[in-house]
């Protein structure tokens, strides 16, 4: 056999097998295969290194113990790859990720930071698991309609000398050995306020110019519209944009869903929308992407230390107020300290400064949405204006909570096999902190280190509930079930209960 072959399979530009061999010599006794008894190949697939964005995420996740739906995964991937045009004229993929995670990190600081990498979408699917988008436009299949809103509230465009008007992106540049570097900004409004977003997890000019791009226009954009919505809150879940066509407000616009929350106790969803344009997930680098700068300009921070940590906490026992209280080691009499927070979720995704009085070690943030993220830093400030650098360098993610008083336990819980499929019995703990239950699953297992949340169903107290996990395959299956409370703090575990499918 002497030819050299590679099967390449379509669509992907994978290879798959390679065959190899060398000419005998005249005379020389070889073997002879029948062709029935030719080699069988079986495809051997592994981990190997990629920066594909989508991939990256979803990686990560489960890493963090969330399960994730691969054939999405891979729908996203595949956008990840496409080709985009860069300023010079080139092309490179639409979204790569280059971060290390430190063991330290939190889901939401390493969730913060991807997110804005490749201008990500996060979302808890209908089956329990965690899906995302990457940063692309697809038009809206739901609308939202007059009667659709049990109120609502429009807002335009947002005019004022604070309102920031242009942005750069801090990125890592390979060029310069991998230093910290702007892109050259985005530009709406020159005589309004400037913005420079830390981004590490980005090592190319033309994708961080493509997300500051993207958060300007979030930043300013012609609407917001904040509402109450009824039962087709379940139907806009999974979905990034929506279409609102309101008569009475003579509304009709394509809007990017910042918030959804189901309202606990009922069947009625808080929404929190941008409108927003198609074009502005593909503008035109080869007009619009500004050069790179040939160096940062670096401010002159002379020396001043910042606080050694940094420290944020839900406030438990508020009567339904969320609150975080930020905490820092006590700092020297001559300098006082700047806390800056922002909120993509809570609806305030540009950094807010608050200024710490003399001798406080602490704030607490007010005023909060409940279930949001909230990202803060800490920096000193000495009595002539310098001021040592923001701490942590990424922000320190703390989730607000409302209600941090956990239901009671199941009265009863159990699990049953009826075909191919595991029907899961349950009744609600008769406590009016029950919302929903949420459902983890371990394959072949029955310790929870195993386990994934598969389902969370809302119901009501003291009710008979159940779910159907359709199809969890061949073998043992283990479950478990935790009631949790409107803003998510889960009461006593039970479980496992384990069935066999055969």
């Amino acid at each position: 056999m002497s030819p050299t072959g590679a099967q390449t399979y379509a669509g992907d530009g994978s290879s798959g097998m390679l065959l190899w061999g060398a000419q005998v010599e005249a005379g020389a006794e070889v073997s002879t295969y029948k062709p029935t008894e030719g080699a069988a190949v079986s495809a051997i697939w592994g981990r190997g290194w990629t920066d594909n964005a989508a991939l990256i995420i979803a990686d990560v996740a489960e890493l963090y113990g969330f399960a994730v739906d691969w054939d999405e995964v891979a729908a996203e991937a595949d956008i990840c790859d496409q080709l985009v045009t860069n300023r010079d004229g080139g092309t490179q993929r639409r979204w790569t990720i280059n971060m290390v995670i430190d063991s330290s990190m939190t889901w939401e600081q390493v969730r913060s930071e991807m997110m804005k990498a490749c201008d990500a979408f996060f979302y808890e699917r209908r089956d329990g698991k965690l899906g995302f988008k990457v940063g692309y436009y697809s038009a809206p299949t739901v609308t939202l309609t007059d009667a659709d809103f049990l109120s609502i509230s429009i807002r335009d465009r947002a005019w004022g000398s604070d309102v920031i008007g242009q942005v750069a992106v801090k990125y890592v540049e390979p060029a310069l050995d991998y230093q910290e570097e702007l892109t050259g900004a985005v530009v709406a409004d020159a005589q309004g306020d400037r913005h420079e977003e830390p981004c590490g997890a980005i090592n190319s000019h033309n994708q961080a110019w493509r997300v500051g791009y993207r958060w300007l226009a979030t930043a300013r954009p012609p609407y917001s519209v904040s509402g109450t919505i009824g039962p087709i809150g379940y139907e806009c879940m999974e979905q990034r944009f929506l279409r609102i066509t309101h008569a009475e407000a003579g509304f009709d616009e394509v809007v990017e869903v910042s918030r959804l929350t189901r309202n606990g106790g009922s069947h009625t969803f808080s929404l929190d929308v941008v409108s927003v344009d198609a074009g502005d997930f593909a503008p035109d680098a080869l007009t619009l992407e500004p050069a790179r700068p040939l160096r940062a300009v670096v401010a002159e921070e002379d020396d001043v230390a910042a606080p050694a940590s940094l420290t944020g906490e839900a406030v438990e026992g508020t009567g339904g107020v969320a609150l975080i209280e930020w905490a820092w080691p006590v700092q020297p009499e001559d300098l006082r300290q700047q806390l800056q927070i922002r909120s993509v979720d809570g609806g305030v995704p540009d950094w807010q400064i608050v200024d710490a009085g003399e001798g406080q070690s602490s704030l607490v943030s007010t005023g909060l949405v409940d279930g949001a993220t909230y990202e803060a830093q800490v920096r000193n400030r000495t009595p002539g204006g310098r001021v040592s650098p923001w701490y942590p360098a990424v922000p320190l993610a703390v989730q607000a909570v409302a209600n941090s008083a956990a239901p009671a336990a199941l009265v009863a819980f159990g699990a049953a096999v009826s075909g191919s499929d595991a029907v899961l019995t349950f009744t609600a703990p008769n406590d009016g902190q029950y919302a929903a239950t949420r459902i983890w699953r371990a394959d072949g297992s029955t310790d929870f280190g195993d386990a994934v949340a598969i389902r969370t169903e809302f119901g009501a107290p003291n009710a008979a509930d159940s779910y159907t996990d359709v199809g969890p395959g061949v073998g043992s299956h283990s479950y478990w079930a935790e009631p949790i409370n409107g803003s998510g703090i889960a009461g006593p575990r039970s479980g496992p209960q384990t069935i066999t499918i055969i």
